[in-house]
């Protein structure tokens, strides 16, 4: 699992919905420093479950956001 590319594609996808950090947080229930800590590849161990809500809130599917699709 490539955290950097999954932080950029969490980024794009976030700024190509127009959407804030704080608005992503507050769709999937987690604060904005959890967010930017994802954006920026500094969680260790990202939960799955984790990124599927992040996924579904951001209308991509958790394979591309894992980096298993285009």
């Amino acid at each position: 699992m490539n955290l950097a590319e999954i932080g950029s594609r969490i980024k794009y996808a976030r700024e190509l919905r127009g959407l804030t950090m704080a608005e992503l947080a507050a769709r999937v229930g987690v604060n904005k420093s959890t967010v930017k800590r994802y954006e920026d590849a500094l969680i260790a161990n990202p939960k799955l479950p984790a990124l599927q809500s992040i996924a579904l809130a951001l209308g991509v599917s958790p394979a591309w956001l894992l980096c298993k699709s285009e």
